[in-house]
Order: C-alpha cells, then sequence, then structure tokens
C-alpha cells in the first residue's frame, strides 16, 4: 500500500510577508540603537581627548609662566616668529617654522571640534591643527597691535583677579562654519557668535590655574563676575 506523506501542521510553514517586513524592522531598530551606542563612545572618546588636551596645554601654560617671571604670553600663543618666548617649543614643535606642521594633528586639535568642521582641515589651512582659541586678555601683546601692550590685560599672574576663574584656553570660536581657521583669540564681545559648544552643548575650558570645565553658553555670556572671568582690568566688575 502506498503511504501518504506525513501530516505537515499548517501554522509550521514560512514566515509570512507581515512577519518578514516585523523582523526587518526589529533589526533595523536594533541597529540603530548599536549605531547610537557608537557615536556615544566615539563622542566620549572625543571629550576625553579634549580634556586632556586642555590640561596639557594649561600644565605647558604654567611652566612657560613660571620660567618668564609671571608674564603673560605675547600675542598669540603658539607663536616664536614676530615675537619671542610663545609656549610653541615648551609644546614640542620646534620645527623652524609653524607651516612645517600644516596637516598634522597635534594636542591643539580638538577631535570632536575637527569631525564638526571636516571642511576647515580639507585644505590642511590650518596652522598646527588648532582648533583651540586663548582668551585675548591672557596676552600682554595686543595680538592686532603690533607690539603694543594689550588693554586690559593683567599682563602678570600676580595680577589676575581671579586665576581659578579666569578663562586662558577653550574650544576655538570661528565667525565662518566650514571653512578658514578658527579664531585666534576670544574675548567677552565674541562668545555668543563665535563659540561652538561641541561637547554636548558645552564649551572645554581649562583656566589659569589649570582645571578643567565643560561650560555652557550662558557661563560665558553671564559668568558670575566678567572682570574675573575674562581678566579685564578695565571692567569694574
Amino acid at each position: 500500500m502506498k503511504q501518504r506523506p506525513p501530516y505537515r501542521d499548517s501554522r509550521h510553514r514560512a514566515f509570512t510577508l507581515i512577519e518578514t517586513l516585523i523582523a526587518v524592522a526589529l533589526m533595523g531598530v536594533l541597529i540603530a540603537l548599536v549605531m547610537v551606542g557608537i557615536q556615544g563612545i566615539t563622542r566620549q572618546a572625543a571629550q576625553t581627548k579634549c580634556v586632556s588636551h586642555l590640561q596639557t596645554l594649561g600644565r605647558v601654560a604654567l611652566n612657560y609662566l613660571s620660567d618668564n617671571n609671571g608674564w603673560l604670553f605675547p600675542d598669540k600663543f603658539w607663536y616664536r616668529e614676530r615675537f619671542p618666548n610663545g609656549i610653541r617649543d615648551y609644546l614640542g614643535y620646534t620645527a623652524p617654522s609653524y607651516q612645517n606642521y600644516r596637516g598634522i594633528d597635534t594636542v591643539l586639535t580638538c577631535p570632536e571640534l575637527k569631525r564638526i568642521y571636516p571642511g576647515k582641515f580639507a585644505q590642511n589651512n590650518i596652522v598646527l591643527n588648532r582648533t583651540y582659541s586663548m582668551n585675548v586678555y591672557a596676552a600682554r601683546l595686543n595680538p592686532n597691535g603690533s607690539g603694543r601692550l594689550m588693554p586690559g590685560s593683567p599682563q602678570r599672574v600676580a595680577a589676575i583677579p581671579n586665576p581659578t576663574r579666569m578663562v586662558l584656553f577653550t574650544d576655538g570660536g570661528s565667525t565662518s562654519p566650514d571653512s578658514g581657521e578658527f579664531q585666534t583669540t576670544i574675548s567677552e564681545a565674541a562668545p555668543p557668535t563665535t563659540l561652538t559648544y561641541p561637547h554636548r552643548k558645552r564649551q572645554n575650558t581649562v583656566f589659569f590655574d589649570g582645571h578643567v570645565e565643560g561650560l555652557t553658553a550662558e557661563v560665558f555670556t553671564s559668568p558670575p563676575s566678567l572682570r574675573e572671568f575674562w581678566g579685564n582690568l578695565q571692567r569694574e566688575q
């Protein structure tokens, strides 16, 4: 007698179209969650590296100030060409010209800012790939004054109203969204329009005592004391 094929339960048939679509959708959600997690880890790593760079800049700056009897920086902090005794040599960048370092990531490069503004780096047009900006009142010479003293600058560390609250370096500001260089200096007039707040809407900042904080736009715009925060001695408070 011819045997009949074993009975098959219709419930064990292949997935229906709807079931397949649901499975694909679930996989898409899982992949999206994994990608968000990876991006979060990447940004946290960039944040950690940025803080480390600023801590290095703060430490190097303190060494410079100690070696120079407390006199503040000449003008643009990495320079050696126009005025002597900038901090570039303290950072280990001792080639005859800073042009030798175009296109090379350095301790002056914030990885998050480089990710946000890739166009600024496309032509290797940023000197030392510098993304950090210096408080203009941390200079004893006016960066735009051809060697003249910087009005309002304390000139020496001893004259700084509060070193723990005076900005030294911060994540760079820029007036052009994805081209040109980050600003070399910032001042109390600049923050609302030029700073980037790249780290979860915070600006990594190192102060004159060497500690680093992530500051919001509100702090930069309205600090408890403008005179202490910027170190502008022409301000009464």
